[in-house]
């Protein structure tokens, strides 16, 4: 009952959808401050350093979060989507490649 199928060490699907949406969004909450900085700079509107600049002194720490909740409700689906779809694909080749033990 632990989610994990002893005979060939595998987490369960949802425990392996979880840990994936966790960590996406996890990631995309470290990565976000970044990634508007980025996004600035691709505009052509500034240099990283002016972007930084312009973003703190029109809106503050905040202004390096705004739009985050859109992209956590996206990242937490589709990072859990993606470590089901790698994790289970593995297994599924690893079965039918390698020889039991």
């Amino acid at each position: 009952s632990s989610g994990i199928n002893a005979e060939y060490g595998e987490v369960s699907l949802w425990k392996t959808a979880v840990s994936g949406g966790v960590g996406g969004s996890m990631c995309w909450g470290f990565a976000y401050p970044i990634d508007v900085v980025k996004s600035r700079v691709q505009v052509g509107t500034a240099t990283p350093l002016g972007a930084i600049r312009e973003v703190y002194s029109s809106a503050g720490v905040k202004g390096f979060f705004r739009g985050i909740t859109p992209c956590l409700m996206r990242a937490f689906p589709g990072c859990g989507a993606l470590f089901v779809a790698v994790d289970y694909t593995k297994l599924l080749f690893d079965r039918a490649v390698l020889p039991k033990y």
